[in-house]
């Protein structure tokens, strides 16, 4: 996705209810600079990619690599994993450590981009011993199956399992936080490749919230940052804006330190291991 630009997803109304009816709860699609999708057609794009996945033989359950850049193809396939109810292991695109360890981690398959995008290079560098074969499941998406050590399943660099047990608490506890309803709309402008972020997304498309990617985010009511963007900066400009138009704020990785929350005017609802949930007491 390119940096700056939007995409903004809203799922079909009950997708966990069988795939019947697909009226979306309001028009809003999944799009970015390049690709702009209607509700209706995001759910057809899991279907695709699903179907891909079985007949590719891959079984439920599967402890699954993902490695995609973070846009409409990642959240595509967060979706169609998890009703595969197969063990995710993200993976940065950006984390080499992660990347070297890849052989290592346990993995079934890895699920990433076509052989001809070049963010895969480093991959098939590194699995050339381990790999063996790559099928292409569906168009931008790639299955390459590994010969791996089960006896080492985490991940270096943080990213570890995240089973669909665990998946399912993370995603009742974040949407308990947030109040989460068909409503809302979130901006993600950064973690939404960390497993709260994850559990976001996935509690949003069974609520029939919207979800926006990147870091334009008009009328949000939730939005999720980067401690980072919020530590040493003055209160002003775009972030201080959304954060006050917005109600509830998502911090992936921790807690921010009581100072920096009271100086944007975050009043902590819950705290997880994976981030932490704050309620904005400042006006817009």
């Amino acid at each position: 996705m390119t940096p700056g630009s939007a995409t903004v997803l809203s799922p079909d109304s009950d997708i966990d209810a069988g795939r019947g009816d697909r009226t979306p709860v309001r028009p809003a699609g999944l799009g970015d600079s390049h690709i702009q999708l209607e509700s209706n057609d995001v759910a057809d794009a899991v279907d695709h990619l699903l179907a891909g996945l079985e007949a590719a033989g891959v079984p439920r359950g599967s402890r699954v690599g993902v490695y995609l850049r973070g846009g409409v193809e990642y959240v595509v396939a967060l979706y169609a994993l998890h009703e595969l109810a197969a063990t995710l292991v993200p993976i940065d695109v950006l984390d080499w450590p992660a990347i070297s360890a890849i052989p290592a981690a346990g993995l079934d398959i890895l699920l990433t981009h076509c052989c001809e995008s070049e963010t895969i290079d480093d991959v098939l560098e590194v699995m050339s011993d381990s790999m063996t074969g790559i099928e292409a499941i569906d168009a931008g998406y790639e299955l390459i199956s590994i010969r791996t050590d089960r006896s080492a399943p985490v991940l270096h660099g943080g990213r570890t399992p995240l089973t669909v047990q665990a998946l399912t608490l993370l995603m009742d506890q974040t949407a308990a936080a947030l109040q989460l309803g068909p409503h809302d709309r979130i901006a993600m402008w950064d973690g939404f490749c960390t497993p709260i972020g994850i559990a976001t997304a996935l509690a949003a498309r069974r609520c029939g919230a919207e979800v926006r990617l990147g870091d334009h985010c008009d009328s949000a009511t939730v939005l999720m940052i980067e401690p980072d963007r919020l530590l040493g900066h003055a209160v002003t400009g775009s972030i201080a804006e959304s954060i006050a138009a917005s109600t509830r704020v998502v911090v992936p990785g921790g807690r921010l330190p009581a100072a920096a929350a009271a100086v944007w005017g975050l009043v902590e609802v819950a705290g997880m291991t994976t981030g932490a949930i704050y309620r904005c007491s400042r006006a817009a």
